[in-house]
């Protein structure tokens, strides 16, 4: 059955949900668009319409993941980069199984430019100087191989704990670049 009248956010979604959930059965490189197509119940001209490969689609889920995110801390006024990690940390938890299959067929590079695309889009009239530019990539790097580490051990610490741990490497006097976005 296919489905009608639905936004372009939607059939994106519907097209993600269904890569991902046959990437449960299947290879992410021997999936091919038709299973896709079929699985999300969509034509393969909406596909081509919403994407121009297989890895868009986990790009586009990782993007909606942080846009998520930043929505739901928008109106929070978290005060230090502690309760800020804390938080990205406890949302990604609640997609611990997706993420982990994700991870598991070598896919993870593409979080980290979603990190890139969306910090720096968020960033771009503050980054000035090439020192601001690479501290964003210096923490953005340091964010996502936090969460590489996560990953490869099946996301069992919790949230709070690997927030701590990793909050409790910084000087002092730290001020994460990142961190300007929400104050």
């Amino acid at each position: 059955m296919r489905r009608r009248n639905i936004t372009t956010y939607m059939m994106k979604e519907y097209i993600t949900e269904a890569l991902l959930q046959l990437m449960k059965k299947k290879n992410f490189e021997t999936l091919t668009i038709e299973e896709i197509t079929d699985k999300a119940g969509v034509n393969r001209s909406t596909y081509y319409r919403n994407f121009k490969s297989k890895e868009m689609i986990i790009q586009f889920y990782f993007d909606n993941i942080l846009f998520k995110f930043f929505e739901k801390i928008k109106d929070r006024k978290i005060k230090d980069f502690s309760s800020y990690l804390k938080n990205l940390l406890e949302y990604y938890y609640l997609e611990k199984e997706k993420l982990l299959l994700i991870y598991e067929q070598g896919l993870s590079y593409i979080f980290l430019n979603e990190l890139n695309d969306n910090f720096f889009k968020s960033q771009k009239e503050n980054l000035i100087s090439d020192k601001e530019k690479i501290s964003l990539y210096y923490h953005i790097g340091g964010i996502f191989n936090i969460f590489l580490y996560w990953f490869s051990t099946n996301m069992e610490m919790l949230p709070e704990k690997l927030a701590n741990i990793s909050v409790s490497f910084l000087p002092d006097n730290f001020k994460p670049f990142l961190f300007k976005m929400n104050n």
